[in-house]
This record gives C-alpha cells, structure tokens and sequence, in this order.
C-alpha cells in the first residue's frame, strides 16, 4: 500500500464528509449549492475526458444543466411547478441551432457527448437532492438523514472495498475493466453496508422495514457497476485519473461513481415503492 497516498485519500475523505454532511444538515438550499458545484467540476472533467474542446458547446452545456438543476430544486422545494422543465425543450434546439454559425467539423459528435454528460452526471444529482423529498411524507418535507443514511452506505462500500481489498484482496473482479477491483473488497465492502442498513432500519423513520437492505444491495451492486463503468470510461480514453481536484482520490468522477451508478436506482426504488 502507498501509505502516503493512503493519507491523502483519507484526509481529503474527511474532509469530503464534513463538508457533505455540513451541507445537508443546513438545508436544501446549501446541499443543492455543493451539488450543482460538483456537477458542474464533473461535466467539464466528463467533457475533458472525451476532448470536447468547443467553448461555446460546453458552456451551453453548463447552461442547460443549471436550468434543469434549479428547476428541479423549486419544484422540489414547492417554488413553482412541473411545467418549468418545458423551457428546457427550446434550450436544447437552441444549442442544436447554435451549430448553424460555426463551422461543422464534428460537431454532432461533440453534441453527442455534450448531452452523455447532463445524463450521466447531472441526473443522478438532481435525483440525489429528489430523495430527500421521495420518503411517502404527504407534507413533500425535505428529510436529510435519508440522503445521510444512503451516502453512508456509499462511504462504507467504498471504504470496505479499499480495505478489504489492499488487506486481502487475490480474485479480480473485472480485470478487463479494473485489475485493481476484486472479489474479496466487494465482500468486505457488503459486509460493512449490511451492518450500516442494520442501523438505518433502527433509527431513520420514512423507509419501510427492511427497505434500507433493499438500498444497500442497490449500493453494493450498481454503485461497484458505477465504478466500473468510469473506468471502462477512462481505459477507452487512456487516462489514469479522471481529474486532479481531490488529492487521493483523482477527480469529481473518481469519488462520485459510485453515486452515479447507484442513485438513478435507489430514487426509483424510493417513488415506485416508498
């Protein structure tokens, strides 16, 4: 084990934590500013990863994120509602017109990738913020220690399966995709969130008797396909890292894949079931 590298990953964790569970215990409002925050890091590393190197393409990309964004937050919040989300139709042919003015080049590609990036990063933070209103409360009340309680389970998986995979760690899990992942730190990674769906059944109201290791498997299963999935990412563009941002960890999308993989799931456990 790289021991300094070990200290860096773990001081930027706690960090990362405090800041995280600062946030949500202040409100919505402060939880959706260091969501859209990282969002926003994660698009342009998402962007960077694939080359996108047209300003003007991935500040409408920026815009269009920040539209959606906060018109989930006021909707959530009961600020206005659903019919927002409707200007988000022009604002996409907008950026399709916008291409009219600039030479063509290969530029659809870059569009493509453009719009990858708002589902595949923005989404699933949007969809993090949803389920603290997602718990069957009839009052739609923002409710915190849900999120707290899955990012738990997040951190616990991905601690578990550091740990236990540098300790122990001898069968690979996707050697193809990631040689370092393997099959003993998936184990010890579900060890540790069945003991913390254990403690979130206890003692967090608004999830049905059993659902947080409903949850849990949800974070074990999609949030390691998550990960895998960032470095298929990063192996088919011949990165390292996908950023530099978070000293130990590597980039926004190197901490948060799990997240992405597993949140789009988890909220939908949360609306159709809960």
């Amino acid at each position: 084990m790289d021991v300094k590298n070990f200290w860096k990953r773990t001081v930027t964790g706690i960090l990362l934590v405090t800041v995280i569970v600062g946030t949500l215990l202040l409100g919505v409002y402060p939880l959706s500013g260091l969501c859209f925050l990282i969002n926003v890091l994660g698009l342009l590393e998402f962007y960077r990863m694939f080359r996108i190197q047209n300003v003007q393409r991935k500040a409408s990309a920026v815009l269009l994120s920040a539209y959606l964004f906060v018109s989930a937050v006021l909707v959530l919040t009961g600020r206005c509602n659903a019919s927002v989300f409707v200007l988000a139709f022009p604002l996409v042919s907008l950026i399709f017109m916008a291409e009219l003015a600039r030479e063509p080049g290969n530029a659809f590609v870059e569009l493509a990738f453009i719009f990858m990036g708002i589902i595949y990063v923005t989404v699933p933070f949007i969809l993090l913020i949803a389920s603290a209103f997602m718990t069957g409360d009839e009052t739609g009340a923002y409710r915190p220690e849900v999120i707290l309680g899955y990012m738990i389970m997040l951190w616990a998986n991905d601690s578990g399966a550091f740990v236990f995979g540098t300790l122990f760690g001898k069968r690979r899990l996707a050697p193809r995709v990631s040689p370092n992942k393997t099959w003993e730190g998936s184990a010890g990674g579900a060890l540790l969130v069945v003991g913390i769906a254990y403690l979130n059944d206890l003692f967090i109201d608004g999830i049905p008797s059993g659902g947080w290791y409903i949850i849990g498997a949800i974070v074990v299963v999609a949030g390691t396909l998550g990960d895998l999935v960032k470095s298929l990412m990063k192996r088919t563009v011949h990165i390292k890292d996908s950023g530099n941002v978070l000293p130990g960890h590597g980039g926004i999308l190197d901490r948060f894949d799990s997240l992405i993989g597993s949140i789009p799931f988890v909220a939908s456990y949360l609306i159709l079931v809960v």
